[in-house]
């Protein structure tokens, strides 16, 4: 299910992908947050190499303040994360597309379809549907 992350892996050198973590990964642990991709390789992040059929991936804990822990997250835990704004930016995974990130314009929630600008400063957009994409964000130089 996660093809469409090593295919296009060189476009995650500069972007995170975003995951929805099933309650079946660590007891449910990471359920309601998102988990952000290693750059500039989603395979290998600060814990080593990734195991076959896993992503090397952060979240955020839970305590004050924070700190960032980091996993190896088998695949069949993981969805892509969702768009559900303006002006957030999407790599899509499906269709005439695959393998641009490009930014929201718009999400129709009843629907299930997010509207994509082609070109960042352009008012012409394709639409797809949620499932054809996965939420991304740059990587932030700290």
């Amino acid at each position: 299910p996660m093809c469409w992350l090593k295919d296009f892996a060189v476009q995650f050198h500069a972007y995170h992908a975003l995951f929805n973590v099933s309650a079946g990964f660590q007891g449910g642990k990471l359920i309601k947050r998102l988990a952000y991709s290693h750059c500039p390789d989603p395979f290998c992040g600060p814990n080593g190499l990734s195991p076959p059929g896993h992503i090397s991936a952060w979240c955020t804990a839970k305590t004050a303040g924070g700190a960032r822990v980091d996993y190896h997250i088998p695949v069949e835990f993981l969805t892509p994360a969702q768009p559900r704004k303006k002006n957030q930016e999407c790599f899509i995974m499906h269709g005439q597309y695959r393998g641009g990130i490009r930014t929201v314009a718009k999400c129709n929630t009843k629907n299930r379809t997010v509207d994509l600008r082609l070109l960042p400063t352009s008012s012409i957009s394709i639409t797809v549907s949620v499932d054809d994409v996965c939420l991304v964000e740059p990587i932030k130089n700290i």
